[in-house]
């Protein structure tokens, strides 16, 4: 019933349908009593019946999801009113000529955030110049044929070829499209209506378009996972399959992929929503229309991430998987595909036996550089009833000259923020960035540091060649490195850089150069922002708030760092020429 009311503007949801606290199912009598914290709790109530994924459609979504920003920044004016009446015109999108003007602002205090974001820097771990670097109002492309039947849905997925010759998008209506990257004219597209399971019921709807995108590591083959838990393939180095016509298809998962990764030009990893991972020989697709795959069962929830190791000592890479429960396994790349470790960890910080009481889920893991002989993989964990989020480290134990594990995994080597102390929101991305200088390192070190919380003594050395982004919910960006092998300790820290009228949005996607020199970071506001990976010096900001084109949904570098292609949530992709002077 509330659906039907997001689509078609009924009075099932109140005196006025548009009308944005009524469309959220708040009162607005409660509006200056409630905090942002209810609204997106409504959102996310109501979400559960309009997103597509979950039996509504793109129109009803969209509806929800404007009312929600236009309900937030008409509660940000309220609250910069103090307590006045709501400056905030939610039928114009714009303020009131008559509220009030901003406090003025000393050195000594905050200062308030103006109506368009700007960037500034949380000076409490490290100072920041005036520079804010170049920006970009208009991209070199916008990609078309992101929507269906005159409805625009958003772009999830988007990848950039090696060589960065051809691009291409994933969105939950237009399927998958490629693109030639230097004309952007449309080369070929793939759309096809898919019977996804939902997760909470056995019923099944009919949900078009893809979910994810990838390209492999010599540019092909170009792959795509839909709803339903299938994927095809493509060798694009042909002509005729750049047309996308005629895919290989990948069977075997029986719901949505959620994940995917390369550990060499022919061997892909996947996750799926169904608690298994599957391993394709890619090489296959060469010679025959099958491709084989071998399945990996050890996890009891849905499969959220999945990550390779880079290898050494001539032993097998590395596969982790990680799912929403809480656990983690580890299996060797060989040819028996063995699984190493399988390891559970919650808030308490042991194993549970109520198989429904973990209150961590992984949402992003990574392998970090390798020290002596041992690997780290880092998980990052979301704990809903808190509303907070960690990054834990593991060691790995070294494997013997036949691939043999060693002992086992008993806990984690590192924590971040520290001991007793959790990251506010959700972690929504995790990389692996540059090698920070030791200038840069020592002038950081009186600016705090995690406490030790390790029960594995023996390591040493550890990322000392790495900084960890990270972006949340809660609208910032941390960087966090290892000193002296013992402790991960803040670089810097970015705050409300993708804000918009004084509300403090989601940063979403977090993206590294192929250098590792310098990232990009995309939010609610629609911009795109770069910064140096070392220090967090902004470089430059593409796009504007005003253009509508919908949050950031996802970021891909080309292989040169001249250009990034965006996914945004209105249905377009956009591909931004990256000047000189920020590669």
């Amino acid at each position: 019933m509330a659906r039907e009311a997001f689509a078609s503007g009924t009075t099932a949801m109140g005196p006025d349908v548009n009308d944005p606290f009524e469309i959220l199912g708040v009162r607005r009598d409660r509006a200056r009593k409630i905090a942002p914290e209810d609204l997106r709790a409504a959102f996310r109530q109501r979400a559960k019946e309009a997103h597509p994924d979950k039996g509504g459609d793109a129109d009803s979504f969209q509806r929800l999801k404007k009312a929600f920003d236009d309900a937030l920044a008409e509660l940000s004016a309220t609250v910069a009113a103090k307590g006045s009446a709501p400056q905030y015109d939610w039928r114009r999108g714009r303020t009131a000529e008559n509220a009030r003007p901003a406090p003025k602002t000393t050195t000594s205090t905050p200062r308030e955030r103006p109506s368009a974001p700007v960037p500034r820097r949380d000076q409490k771990v490290s100072s920041r110049t005036s520079h804010r670097g170049t920006n970009l109002e208009a991209p070199r492309l916008v990609l078309s044929g992101c929507a269906v039947d005159g409805a625009s849905s958003p772009v999830v997925s988007v990848a950039t070829s090696p060589g960065g010759n051809f691009v291409a998008t994933a969105s939950l209506g237009g399927g998958v499209r490629l693109f030639d990257s230097r004309t952007g004219v449309m080369l070929g597209a793939y759309t096809r209506e898919c019977k996804a399971a939902k997760a909470s019921s056995s019923r099944s709807g009919m949900v078009r378009g893809a979910v994810g995108v990838w390209f492999g590591p010599c540019g092909m083959p170009l792959v795509a996972a839909f709803a339903d838990g299938s994927l095809a393939a493509w060798r694009i180095n042909c002509d005729e399959s750049r047309h996308l016509r005629s895919p290989v298809e990948l069977l075997g998962h029986t719901h949505r992929v959620t994940a995917a990764c390369f550990a060499d030009s022919n061997v892909l990893c996947t996750a799926s929503a169904d608690s298994t991972a599957r391993v394709w020989n890619l090489a296959e697709m060469w010679n025959s229309r099958e491709v084989t795959s071998v399945e990996l069962v050890g996890h009891d929830g849905a499969l959220t991430c999945c990550a390779v190791s880079s290898g050494g000592d001539g032993l097998p890479k590395l596969l982790a998987t990680c799912d929403a429960r809480g656990a983690f396994c580890v299996w060797s790349m060989g040819s028996d595909f063995k699984k190493l470790y399988r390891v559970r960890w919650n808030a308490g910080g042991c194993e549970r036996s109520n198989a429904g009481g973990f209150d961590d889920g992984i949402v992003k893991c990574l392998w970090m550089p390798r020290s002596n002989d041992s690997e780290y993989l880092a998980t990052a964990h979301v704990m809903p009833q808190h509303n907070s989020s960690r990054v834990l480290v593991w060691r790995v134990p070294p494997r013997d000259a036949h691939g043999r594990k060693g002992r086992d995994i008993t806990g984690y080597a590192r924590e971040f923020p520290g001991k007793g102390r959790e990251l506010p929101g959700r972690i929504t991305d995790m990389v692996l960035a540059a090698q920070p200088t030791t200038k840069s390192v020592s002038s950081k070190r009186d600016s705090g540091s995690s406490d030790e919380d390790s029960s594995d003594d023996d390591d040493d050395g550890f990322l000392k060649d790495g900084v960890l982004v990270l972006s949340g919910s809660g609208g910032w960006i941390r960087g966090t490195t290892c000193m002296d092998g013992k402790t991960m300790s803040p670089l810097w820290s970015l705050t409300d850089e993708h804000s918009t009228l004084g509300s403090m949005h989601a940063v979403h996607r977090v993206a590294v150069a192929p250098s590792g020199a310098r990232f990009a970071s995309g939010g609610e506001d629609g911009t795109v922002r770069v910064w140096d990976s070392e220090d967090a010096t902004a470089m430059g900001t593409f796009g504007h708030v005003s253009e509508n084109r919908g949050r950031v949904w996802s970021i891909a570098w080309s292989e040169d760092e001249s250009f990034l292609l965006v996914g945004y949530a209105g249905g377009t992709a956009a591909l931004w020429n990256v000047p000189i002077e920020m590669r």
